[in-house]
């Protein structure tokens, strides 16, 4: 019994010698947690399902998805920081950076596909064959077809569209 007494006496001993936290880190800690949680917040359920939290967080998460109320969803977000001080953060941090790289990768990929786009207007059948000397895999008669209705194409409305298309078949191959 007396050992029980002397193991909590060192435990508060151990309580004593760690520098207590200002208010101000406190509250500097809790924002960031809050900043966390908001970010959880914003992102659609298909990436939010890829993060590993607990139960209770999830349901504070979809919950603050559904309130309108500016007000109301502040303190949901609040609630969400205090429950957060419990979670794994790194993990979650690691998610959240796993979908900013991804959408870098994306902005990339945009941006090349569309020089592809517009090189393969303007050049026809000689940015075609570059085009698969870089990605091989690329139906040539069906790209060909595409880029002639975008071609066809007069208003701006219906080449955005045509465009689009071309976009959509060619982001399916990895450009980097």
């Amino acid at each position: 019994m007396s050992e029980n007494i002397y193991a909590s006496s060192s435990m508060s001993l151990k309580l004593l010698k760690e520098p207590k936290k200002s208010k101000s880190m406190l509250k500097k800690e809790m924002l960031n947690l809050q900043k966390i949680g908001s970010d959880l917040v914003n992102l659609p359920p298909k990436k939010l399902s890829r993060i590993e939290i607990s139960d209770d967080l999830n349901e504070a998460i979809m919950l603050a998805k559904k309130i309108k109320s500016r007000e109301g969803k502040r303190r949901q977000i609040q609630h969400i920081g205090k429950i957060m001080r419990s979670a794994d953060i790194d993990k979650i941090l690691m998610g959240l950076k796993i979908f900013d790289q991804e959408s870098v990768i994306y902005r990339r990929q945009k941006i090349t596909i569309e020089k592809w786009i517009k090189r393969l207007t303007l050049e026809g059948d000689k940015a075609i064959d570059d085009i698969l000397i870089a990605l091989p895999k690329i139906d040539r008669k069906h790209l060909r077809q595409l880029i002639r209705q975008a071609k066809k194409v007069v208003s701006k409305e219906k080449s955005k569209s045509a465009n689009e298309k071309i976009f959509s078949y060619l982001i399916k191959f990895r450009f980097y």
